[in-house]
């Protein structure tokens, strides 16, 4: 599975993605993966393209079973290419972030690779905000967290069938 993330500045929504794909056991190709390149450790040791996506791996993106985009509003020329050159179905995707969009993610992938969605991702969007984001419309200037504790204990609740004071949000930064 391609996985192309879109303009994304945050490098920790990168290791999140990474880590619930190799948990559900999906093979998948981060097409771009720049965590290592931007995020070497400062020890004095110059590493020039430590890690990331290797021109390998692009070479071999279109053998893939298909191509998810996240953020595909940012994408559409490469949407038009993967879907027309390497007749994938490019289904659009938000990026994980909040309860809805992390459970669309991963309903998604578990659909295209037939990885069924394992009980440990399954318990961490049971136990609050799964990464402590919530879903915020672009220009907003709200910050990532769009909603308060109440609106979110509700909407945990209307899930679940539990009352709201039965729950603790635990944010994960």
């Amino acid at each position: 599975l391609n996985v192309v993330p879109g303009f994304e500045t945050y490098l920790g929504n990168f290791r999140v993605v990474k880590r619930m794909l190799e948990e559900m056991g999906v093979q998948y190709k981060m097409l771009s993966d720049p965590t290592d390149v931007l995020d070497t450790p400062a020890d004095g040791q110059f590493r020039m393209y430590s890690g990331g996506t290797t021109i390998d791996e692009i070479k071999d993106a279109p053998n893939a079973m298909d191509t998810l985009f996240m953020q595909p509003w940012q994408s559409d020329k490469s949407m038009k290419f993967a879907k027309n050159t390497w007749k994938h179905e490019t289904p659009k995707i938000n990026i994980p972030m909040g309860l809805e969009w992390t459970d669309q993610f991963l309903m998604k992938v578990s659909e295209i690779t037939g990885q069924p969605i394992p009980a440990s991702l399954e318990l961490e969007g049971r136990s609050g905000l799964r990464y402590g984001y919530d879903q915020v419309p672009a220009g907003t200037g709200r910050g990532a967290y769009s909603h308060s504790l109440q609106q979110r204990q509700q909407t945990l609740a209307q899930r679940s069938g539990k009352s709201p004071r039965g729950f603790s949000i635990r944010c994960q930064l």
